[in-house]
């Protein structure tokens, strides 16, 4: 490896404000002593862009490749040339070297854009370049010097340490309503309120999914898990509202309106299913309760009124209807005409927990949706 590595950085053209962040991290990486190129400082390449393209690829160290949505969208629906070209030079790379390379390096601005992480590269060490500790993490794996030394190895003492005295193991009970394959799938985008002008009918919350059909399967399958059940002894949602704690990561985010909004996660009834493992016979000590949850952010720039709206109808009527919501155009927005509403695809659910973000403590659940610029 030379002293100075050589690293290319791949990543889709978004608008001017994007390409000087581009700009500013390959100047950054040049800084740190890394040998770092971009288009941005060719933008006239005499042997055109496909060979320019590829000999950055073959010559390079390691190849940094920028997720984000952008990226994602012009690979998949094919419409952005350069991109595609480079995409499938890393893919024939990786086939040619059975995926037992280390040359490639996934990275992304904010954690909203993990998602859009190459198939072939989530095995690998990604980094969050929008953070100091990812873009350290970054430096540091380009240039191989360890974040921890490993200290020598020392003698094998048997006598060193009394044995440990034995401890009975703790069961792990699993409860989740959430299906990862259709959920990553369907990709939750938002919440759409639909309320009783004077307050004379419980109300409708639809959660907005880009895949319509992969959240229609969702919601089917909760209705088949659910047939004779109550849902709110399973599933639990919970709306995380201002004011939220002055560290928490939403209100130094530009992408998050800089705090003004609110967060909706779902998870497990955690109560219900304590009671449920117990009745199967394990122990309240030996208990390990796992589940997995999702959340969303919403921006409330113009006002809480549909939100609070929508809080104030269920709990009047201690009900409420939970369903799919689907865009036939993302481009046209929330007008009505736009949503595909099918109501044949629904939840009738009692209870709907609202807290306030600086409320809750370290052993709430909800309390990583408020960390998460900490790592996940």
């Amino acid at each position: 490896m030379p002293k100075s590595p050589k690293v290319f950085i791949s990543y889709s053209h978004v608008d001017n404000i994007f390409e000087q962040k581009m700009l500013s991290f390959a100047n950054k990486l040049r800084s740190d002593g890394i040998d770092a190129d971009i288009d941005l400082y060719n933008p006239v390449p005499f042997e055109g862009w496909p060979r320019w393209m590829e000999k950055q690829i073959l010559n390079s160290d390691y190849i940094i490749v920028v997720c984000s949505e952008s990226y994602w969208n012009k690979i998949y629906n094919s419409n952005g040339k350069g991109v595609i070209w480079e995409v499938n030079m890393v893919y024939q790379m990786l086939y040619d070297e059975h995926c037992n390379t280390s040359k490639f390096i996934p990275v992304f601005w904010n954690e909203d854009d993990k998602q859009y992480v190459l198939q072939p590269l989530k095995p690998y060490t990604h980094y969050n370049i929008g953070t100091e500790e990812g873009y350290q993490g970054l430096w540091r794996h380009i240039l191989n010097i360890p974040k921890y030394q490993k200290p020598s190895l020392g003698e094998v003492d048997e006598t060193k340490y009394e044995p440990l005295p034995e401890k009975k193991g703790r069961t792990m009970f699993f409860s989740t309503p959430i299906n990862l394959e259709l959920w990553d799938a369907a990709r939750w985008k938002g919440v759409v309120y639909m309320l009783s002008p004077d307050d004379s009918a419980p109300p409708v919350v639809g959660f907005l999914y880009r895949d319509y059909e992969a959240a229609k399967e969702i919601f089917k399958e909760w209705m088949k898990n659910y047939e004779d059940k109550s849902p709110d002894d399973y599933m639990k949602i919970t709306y995380i509202v201002p004011p939220l704690p002055k560290d928490c990561y939403v209100n130094f985010d530009p992408e998050k309106s800089f705090g003004k909004g609110y967060f909706v996660h779902i998870g497990v009834n955690a109560d219900a299913a304590v009671k449920r493992a117990m009745e199967s016979g394990i122990e309240e000590e030996h208990l390990l309760l796992t589940f997995i949850s999702r959340y969303i952010w919403v921006d409330e720039m113009n006002g809480s009124i549909f939100r609070e709206g929508f809080l104030r109808q269920a709990k009047k009527f201690h009900q409420y209807t939970l369903i799919p919501i689907g865009m036939k155009d993302e481009n046209r927005g929330f007008s009505q005409d736009n949503l595909i509403i099918e109501h044949a695809y629904c939840l009738h659910m009692k209870n709907v927990d609202c807290k306030r973000g600086i409320d809750i403590g370290e052993n709430d659940d909800c309390k990583a949706v408020l960390t998460r610029a900490n790592g996940e």
